[in-house]
């Protein structure tokens, strides 16, 4: 017995009862394949994303290059691919002039027309006063009260001994205690100095990225804009010529 031939109105009704369960059937299978391998594949997409200028547009590029060589491409579909392509790259190209002036602190487009609409003539200038405060520190010390130990009403001179023998320890203890505070507050210096050289160190690497990010960083998105325009302007131009390419490959 011959096989059924389906209609279009056959598989929408397919589709339309049973499309959602394939879909998480093959989800289920897709994320069950994937997950002994999850770890590689994070790897994998982030070693692509040290590259992103390059494979972001590569992979977009690769895209318009399958639609347009496909075998059922039509002329229509190469010029509709490449105005895309074109639009995609003026967008692109805008986007990077916004973050290069966002990257170098400059005011956005919009701050300037208001400024530029504020000073139009016959505008009210309104006046502006700013206060200046001062402001009043007080410190305080404090002071250490030491003692020592006295002979009393009429020493003896096993009492005038017996005082300098404390007074000597006393002394002594003083000793040890301030050259363990000094000690102490070298050590604390040593460590604050190699804290704030390290610091230090990591703001400057903190900073050289950031210019090289705001010099650098929107000039690459401007190259992409301009990539995504050139191919477009090449596929749109010459969309009968690849028509004709691509009929004669798939003869």
């Amino acid at each position: 017995m011959a096989g059924k031939v389906w209609s279009y109105q056959d598989l929408f009704i397919f589709f339309k009862d049973y499309g959602l369960a394939i879909l998480e059937v093959a989800a289920v299978v897709v994320v069950v394949s994937l997950r002994p391998r999850a770890a590689q594949i994070r790897a994998y997409l982030l070693w692509l994303a040290e590259t992103k200028y390059v494979s972001l547009p590569a992979a977009v590029i690769i895209v318009a290059f399958g639609v347009c060589f496909g075998p059922h491409t039509t002329e229509k579909i190469i010029r509709h691919t490449g105005l895309f392509l074109q639009l995609a790259g003026t967008a692109t190209g805008i986007w990077g002039v916004l973050k290069t002036r966002k990257d170098w602190k400059l005011p956005p487009l919009q701050e300037k027309v208001k400024q530029w609409m504020e000073r139009r003539p016959g505008r009210p200038r309104s006046g502006r006063f700013e206060a200046v405060g001062a402001g009043l520190s007080i410190a305080t010390g404090a002071a250490n009260i030491r003692g020592i130990y006295g002979v009393g009403l009429n020493p003896t001179i096993e009492n005038v001994i017996e005082s300098l023998l404390k007074n000597v320890e006393n002394l002594h203890n003083r000793i040890d205690a301030a050259q363990a505070e000094t000690l102490q507050k070298f050590h604390n210096l040593d460590e604050n100095i190699n804290h704030q050289e390290q610091k230090r160190k990591e703001e400057t690497t903190k900073i050289r990225q950031e210019l090289m990010d705001s010099a650098t960083g929107g000039l690459h998105i401007s190259a992409i804009g301009a990539t995504f325009l050139i191919v477009g302007i090449v596929l749109g131009t010459a969309s009968p010529e690849i028509q004709q390419i691509v009929s004669v490959i798939y003869r």
